[in-house]
């Protein structure tokens, strides 16, 4: 077998519009209706794969169980008052941010002794990563973002 010489290739410089490269986020929406968590499950790994998460690690199913366990919540206590739940996943350096809002009135209280088990759930899975659960009133009233915080692992 012989080798054949391809012909050089000038190099083509193509214009990238600016972009913070620490920052990405992704917005989407899901039905609160039945099939609801493994719709948001499969979007946020398609958009953390996008994002360079490795499919398969621990990382990966840590967020996906966190994802899962805020919009089982959304489903069981606030699908009567929200018909989508809005999921927005972000990175900014070392850090994910993992936002589900919806318009149920009542904050949840995130402490581990008032917590129910899926809340207790996300924040064993923070502290495992360095992070931390949070909720946050709508802005405009009616409603909440609950707000989980996970360290990247391996970046610096």
């Amino acid at each position: 077998m012989s080798w054949r010489r391809r012909p050089k290739r000038e190099a083509v410089l193509v214009a990238v519009p600016e972009v913070p490269a620490r920052v990405r986020r992704h917005a989407f929406t899901v039905p609160t209706g039945r099939g609801a968590v493994r719709t948001a499950g499969q979007e946020t790994a398609a958009v953390l794969a996008a994002f360079g998460v490795t499919p398969g690690t621990s990382f990966m199913d840590a967020v996906l169980l966190v994802v899962s366990e805020l919009v089982a919540n959304v489903v069981r206590h606030a699908a009567d008052c929200t018909p989508m739940v809005e999921i927005t996943l972000t990175v900014r350096r070392r850090l994910l941010v993992i936002d589900v809002a919806d318009r149920h009135p009542d904050l949840p209280r995130v402490t581990p002794e008032t917590a129910g088990e899926g809340l207790l759930t996300v924040l064993e899975v923070a502290g495992e990563y360095g992070g931390s659960l949070g909720v946050d009133p709508a802005p405009h009233g009616g409603g909440k973002t609950m707000r989980v915080q996970l360290m990247l692992p391996g970046v610096r």
